[in-house]
């Protein structure tokens, strides 16, 4: 009879804050890109940046926003391709956003310790960026805007509710890990660390799936995002 291996809620924590904080550093980088070259997403075919090109129910993105996402993500080599990445960084944004509005639906609020962390982070990585001025010195922290602060704040608590609702469930079988271990030619550790995070992306995606009913998504110029096999992480 296998016996099975079940998380604890620090042991959970150890993988979800992390997440929380490096999707709030990706948000600080691509403020950072938008800011550093004054919102400009001149392109061939782009004739007013502030049109929206993806909606989620009441929520929009805008041209100049999709632009920036793309931008972080093609200087970092997710997608050096430059249709590849506005659509990948599209599929992105919609995905936040429908795990997003059941996180608001359901009243769910980050504590202040998590919060600050957050901007603790994003602050240490803006003035990686940017030298920070003698005033930003004196109050060891770099200043960040609302629309960062709030896109950081929306990120935890995506994060949050994968916690709640996919996290929490997994549990990995001693004949599970000692498969792997065969299999992948691994220690232990990674086995079980790897075992996680596959369950992980596979609890994310049927929740995602229970949940993309229940919004409106539109995108003319990405029709293939209306679709749920379009856009299912």
């Amino acid at each position: 009879m296998s016996s099975r291996v079940r998380f604890r809620r620090r042991d959970i924590w150890s993988i979800i804050l992390p997440a929380a904080l490096a999707a709030a550093l990706l948000v600080c980088g691509a403020l950072m890109l938008r800011s550093r070259r004054g919102g400009d997403s001149s392109r061939p075919g782009v004739s007013d940046p502030d049109r929206v090109v993806v909606s989620v129910d009441a929520r929009t993105l805008t041209a100049r926003e999709l632009e920036a996402m793309a931008k972080r993500d093609i200087a970092q080599a997710a997608h050096p391709d430059k249709a590849r990445a506005r659509i990948m960084a599209a599929r992105k944004w919609i995905i936040e956003q429908v795990f997003l509005k059941e996180a608001l639906s359901r009243s769910m609020e980050i504590t202040p310790e998590e919060e600050s962390a957050a901007m603790r982070e994003c602050g240490e990585y803006f003035a990686k960026m940017r030298p920070l001025t003698l005033e930003e010195h004196l109050n060891g922290r770099h200043p960040l805007d609302e629309d960062t602060v709030r896109r950081i704040r929306e990120s935890m608590l995506v994060r949050k509710l994968l916690e709640e609702e996919v996290s929490r469930g997994i549990s990995i079988s001693a004949d599970e890990i000692e498969k792997f271990m065969v299999e992948r030619h691994v220690d232990r550790r990674k086995a079980v660390d790897e075992l996680r995070k596959i369950k992980y992306a596979v609890g994310v995606r049927m929740y995602f799936r229970r949940l993309y009913p229940n919004v409106r998504v539109e995108s003319r110029e990405y029709p293939s995002l209306e679709m749920l096999e379009g856009v299912s992480p």
